[in-house]
Formats: C-alpha cells, sequence, structure tokens
C-alpha cells in the first residue's frame, strides 16, 4: 500500500507495504489493482472508513510505488497468498519452465519457485513468471520436497501419454527475482 504523508491514512499509522485487506468489510486481498481502487474510491465518500489492515516490516522511503521484494512476500503469512490452478501439458518434450528452492537447496530450505520461463511455451501462455511459487504438483505438497524431488514429480506427472497437469501457484505482485 502506498500513502501519502499529509493524508489521513498516515495520520492513523498506515504506512507504505502495509497490505490491505478489505475497506468497510468488502475483501480486497485477491483483487486485480484495477478493481481494489474502484472499491476504495466507491468507500471514500463514506464519513467513516474502516481499513483492515496487516501490519508489515518492509517500508520504502521514497516517493515512487511500493514494490515490494520477493523475500517481503516469503515472509507473509500464509494465509496472505492467493493460490491459482494452472493446468499445463507438454508442448515439443518440455513445460517451458525451471525451477529453484526445495528442501535443502543450496541457500537452505525455500520454497519452490519459478526460476525461469521460455518465450512461446506452455508456462508462458499461462502467465507462469519468475518467482512464482509451486504449492502443489496434482495435489501433491511441494513444502518437504526436494528440488530433485519435485524435478521428478513434475517429469512423472507430465510425461504419461495425453497428460495434463495441475500447479497450485502463488504469484506475488513484486520485483522480478
Amino acid at each position: 500500500m502506498n500513502t501519502l504523508a499529509s493524508g489521513p491514512a498516515a495520520k492513523y499509522g498506515v504506512k507504505k507495504g502495509d497490505i490491505l485487506v478489505s475497506v468497510n468489510g468488502a475483501k480486497i486481498m485477491g483483487l486485480s489493482h484495477n478493481d481494489a481502487v474502484r472499491i476504495l474510491k466507491s468507500k471514500a465518500s463514506h464519513k467513516k472508513v474502516e481499513l483492515k489492515l496487516i501490519d508489515t516490516s518492509e517500508t520504502a522511503e521514497d516517493t515512487a510505488n511500493f514494490l515490494p521484494t520477493w523475500m517481503y512476500w516469503l515472509d507473509l503469512s500464509r494465509d496472505c497468498w492467493i493460490d491459482r490452478e494452472v493446468k499445463l501439458s507438454r508442448e515439443s518434450g518440455s513445460l517451458g519452465f525451471s525451477i529453484a528452492g526445495g528442501r535443502n537447496s543450496s541457500h537452505g530450505d525455500q520454497p519452490v519457485f519459478i526460476k525461469s520461463v521460455r518465450a512461446g511455451s506452455a508456462a508462458f501462455k499461462h502467465n507462469i513468471r519468475r518467482g512464482d511459487i509451486i504449492v502443489s504438483i496434482n495435489s501433491q505438497s511441494t513444502k518437504d520436497l526436494s528440488h530433485m524431488e519435485v524435478v521428478s514429480l513434475l517429469n512423472e506427472c507430465s510425461t504419461m501419454q495425453g497428460a495434463t497437469i495441475s500447479l497450485t501457484m502463488v504469484s506475488w505482485p513484486g520485483s522480478i527475482v
């Protein structure tokens, strides 16, 4: 969230980087930026506006729009993540992405995330982006899997004849990894 230093939100302690959950009971999380702004504007004429926020630790001192880092999103409660289902089939022998992370990765235990996406691939066509987190593959959680176990699962699930693989992904609206 961005705030004006002299505005009412800042006067009540709302700061850049806080997560806006709802406005006067209207859910904001998971909406597009345009839809969230539309709801905010529709509530602006009310005498009292009630904001439900999640206070965060990341701030930005400049006046530019707040763009959270990837590590900021990883540190948020799992309740703040917005899952989406993506169904992919192999094209030209590939799903079109590479992964990093997993249990015991070279940087410690991390979520499994998209390292790169090949332009024009199935992953690209389904708006999978670098930094997206793979939460599950065909309903199997990736939480406690090593990098190699996830690679094996992706290969096993997607190489069967006519197979479609279902990925539960979390995309985040921040800077590129």
